[in-house]
């Protein structure tokens, strides 16, 4: 998975989730306002 997009409250909400994501190799890259965000992983090869 090159790209996530976390949308819902139910996962936005989850205070491990950025650390865990940034340990997955993910940057967030863009922010929509509350828990709502678009991270992206820092190297991928999506074949």
């Amino acid at each position: 998975v090159c790209a996530l997009a976390v949308w819902s409250t139910r996962f936005g909400d989850l205070d491990r989730l950025p650390a865990e994501l940034e340990a997955a190799g993910y940057t967030r890259t863009a922010s929509f306002g509350g828990s709502r965000s678009l991270w992206q992983k820092h190297v991928c090869d999506p074949t």
